[in-house]
């Protein structure tokens, strides 16, 4: 159920201040297209016409110790970052360069492989 979103503006009448009052829903909001925003919310967040249940995009390689990786996903948002693959001694981390790019580094000393994938929700 969307809720009510409430304005109270003041407008000068050249005496004083005339107060309106304005009371607006989420389904009576619309974007250029005239496709409900509430709707556009919702297909944003779904994926596979599933929310929450596949990443939005996603890579697959390997990342050599000491090196990163930038990955595009044109997602146009900062995601959520998982990572899935080798186990053991080694760390990843990532860093967002934009609203469409990452990078992720292999953090790691020693000399382990990052193999596997990098998930963004």
């Amino acid at each position: 159920m969307g809720q009510t979103k409430k304005a109270i503006y003041k407008v000068d009448n050249g005496t004083d201040f005339d107060i309106i009052h304005f009371e607006t829903e989420d389904k009576m909001v619309k974007t250029q297209s005239g496709a409900s925003t509430l709707d556009v919310d919702l297909a944003a967040k779904a994926v596979n016409g599933k929310v929450g249940k596949n990443s939005a995009a996603s890579w697959t390689g390997n990342i050599s110790p000491g090196t990163l990786v930038t990955i595009t996903h044109n997602l146009g948002y900062n995601p959520i970052i998982t990572c899935g693959g080798t186990m053991g001694n080694l760390t990843l981390t990532y860093n967002y360069l934009n609203y469409n790019q990452i990078q992720v580094y292999n953090f790691n000393g020693a000399s382990n492989t990052f193999t596997g994938s990098v998930y963004m929700w």
